[in-house]
């Protein structure tokens, strides 16, 4: 697992202390569980496929591709049902790495503050309202 945990950081350009700080170890962490000289625990795995879409599989064996599939995101007004947009905006949020959830939220909040006559227009549903993300976002 060592050297694909090296080849997954490079392959997305991050040096170790950053990933470090999305997992909320130590550098010296990630540098150990690069060399083998300890092993990565469970949880971290987990936790390091999750924030940045690696799969698991290949993670630890190497086998099948190094990154999840992009998920199906499209344009709003392809959106027939408002369950399925409100959906939608909450599988991208849930996919976003905890440290860009609030600009996630303040994006969406800034949409209806630039023009709350295409409130609705935009979005396609009253998930926003006075310029706030309702509490499926938790935002308040």
């Amino acid at each position: 697992m060592k050297d694909r945990l090296k080849q997954f950081r490079k392959a997305l350009g991050l040096k170790q202390r950053e990933i470090a700080e999305r997992l909320g170890v130590r550098v010296g962490n990630v540098g150990d569980w690069e060399a083998g000289s300890k092993p990565m625990p469970k949880t971290r795995v987990y936790q390091l496929c999750k924030e940045f879409r690696v799969r698991r599989e290949w993670l630890e064996s190497g086998e099948g591709e190094m990154f999840e599939p992009e998920p199906d995101v499209r344009p709003l007004e392809e959106y027939d049902d408002v369950d399925v947009i409100k959906e939608s905006i909450r599988r991208i949020y849930n996919l976003l790495p905890e440290n860009k959830r609030g600009a996630f939220r303040d994006y969406l909040s800034k949409l209806t503050d630039d023009d709350k006559r295409s409130e609705k227009k935009i979005v396609g549903i009253e998930t926003m309202q006075g310029g706030t993300v309702n509490q499926n976002f938790g935002a308040e």
